[in-house]
């Protein structure tokens, strides 16, 4: 966008007097500006003012929507919440004074005015309008709306300092709430992760077993059955799931991990179960899964299985529907997700559950930890029909200590894991150690209470059934 063009018509339109025009091409010409600035202009604050941010954003959208899907009226709410202009002024140097004095609910209102409501805006609120431009673009320094970063003034030397990693995370989190995901950095083979996933992996397996009793009742079953796990790991869940029945001629795991799939196929595999390596978002997954169903004899797969892996993914829509052209007609898939919204802990005075929750959600490239939620509405996106969700409650009610520390480890302990190889990384990044010390210390101090008799723990365990019609 040439944005003197802009605002040359904008001035244009005032002496023509089209006030309706001026004004709707200077509102979006500010929903522009306050998005880029929300995104782009996020490198230039502290790392707490970064985080403080993204949090709003992540609050305002309910996790469900990012910067990118915001109304003017939700990123004004943002500003508002996280005391942007504050920090835009001690991060730049700048006065925002002009900015402090523009009646932001003003704005919004004339904005719902001529765009929602189709009324004519009057000279005084296209000149109000586009006054409020002027201001943001003068005092953010956003001189063309074409750059990738929009922001003209200049860095302190304290924030040039900062560490290149704690951009990194704004970038994270940015892709998160943005819509646009990075895959995850997450891998089967970390220490402690196996013991971790045969712990997971019994608290969801009568959730698991509802949903493939079901899908079992509606795939059809003129022959035997092909399968497919996709996100196999080491194998273990694989075998628990598909092995209770006695249909599948022939089950496929699949992992993007090569160390986890080793370990899959010597410890797993036999004539009924294989397991390979394949990137599924990669552009040879179609080809590689459809040369395992050549060698298997068939023309698709009949029942497919994920067990908390979409939430990994960069594009789990853009997956699934791949995964649909190789289901036969009639196959169901079977989704299994994780939602960090429906962790509960009581009491929990201090917080603990919720601020381990909120600092896991701020780690670059972590998994989508609110992926249950959404597993109905991308089945259906997909192109699946007939969803059935399948949810189980899994609570500390009536377990001894041991089952308490397994239920911990299984929900918690991995939530410091991106930490410690921040830490190893870049040794002498202070940032890093200090989030680190402050999620050892929660963790421990949450643990504590997890062995406690009267402490209540609750989450909730969701699968999901598509199939193809």
């Amino acid at each position: 966008m040439n944005l003197q063009v802009k605002i040359d018509r904008i001035k244009n339109n005032l002496d023509a007097q089209s006030y309706t025009v001026a004004a709707g091409e200077a509102v979006k010409i500010i929903e522009i500006a306050f998005r880029k600035l929300l995104i782009d202009g996020l490198a230039l604050l502290s790392d707490k003012d970064r985080l403080k941010v993204m949090q709003a954003i992540i609050d305002i959208g309910k996790g469900e929507k990012g910067v990118e899907s915001f109304g003017l009226g939700q990123m004004l709410a943002v500003l508002r919440k996280s005391k942007f202009n504050d920090a835009w002024e001690t991060a730049t140097s700048s006065d925002l004074s002009a900015i402090k004095m523009i009646n932001l609910d003003a704005l919004n209102e004339i904005r719902i005015k001529i765009t929602h409501e189709a009324a004519e805006a009057s000279k005084f609120e296209a000149e109000f309008l586009f006054h409020a431009l002027e201001g943001v673009i003068q005092a953010f320094g956003i001189m063309s709306l074409e750059k990738e970063t929009p922001i003209a003034h200049k860095t302190s030397s304290s924030t040039k300092a900062e560490s290149q990693e704690v951009v990194e995370v704004v970038k994270g989190l940015v892709s998160k709430v943005s819509g646009k995901r990075r895959a995850s950095t997450y891998a089967p083979t970390d220490p402690n992760e196996a013991k971790r996933l045969t712990i997971q992996g019994r608290y969801s397996l009568d959730v698991d077993m509802y949903a493939f009793k079901h899908a079992l009742r509606i795939v059809p079953k003129d022959r035997e059955l092909i399968g497919l796990d996709l996100g196999c790991a080491r194998g273990g869940i694989t075998k628990t799931r598909f092995g209770a029945f006695s249909v599948f001629q022939k089950v496929f795991g699949i992992d993007i991990n090569e160390e986890a799939v080793r370990i899959a196929q010597e410890t797993e595999g036999n004539e009924t179960f294989e397991f390979h390596s394949i990137d599924i978002e990669g552009k040879e997954a179609q080809a590689a899964l459809n040369s395992l169903l050549e060698q298997a004899g068939a023309t698709g797969f009949d029942v497919i299985f994920s067990a908390l892996t979409l939430l990994h993914l960069s594009d789990p829509i853009k997956v699934l529907r791949r995964l649909r052209k190789l289901l036969n007609k009639g196959g169901v898939i079977i989704l299994c997700g994780a939602d960090d919204g429906t962790l509960i802990g009581y009491p929990d005075e201090e917080g603990l559950v919720s601020d381990i929750v909120r600092e896991t959600l701020l780690f670059p490239n972590v998994s989508d930890r609110l992926n249950a939620r959404k597993q109905y509405y991308q089945l259906w996106k997909s192109g699946f029909r007939d969803i059935k969700v399948f949810n189980q409650t899994v609570d500390t009610a009536g377990m001894d200590l041991e089952e308490r520390v397994d239920l911990f480890t299984a929900d918690f302990s991995h939530r410091k894991t991106f930490l410690l190889k921040r830490v190893e990384q870049f040794p002498n990044d202070l940032q890093w150690r200090e989030r680190l010390e402050w999620m050892e210390e929660k963790l421990d101090q949450l643990e504590q209470e997890f062995e406690s008799e009267y402490f209540y723990y609750m989450k909730l365990i969701s699968a999901a059934v598509g199939q193809k019609k």
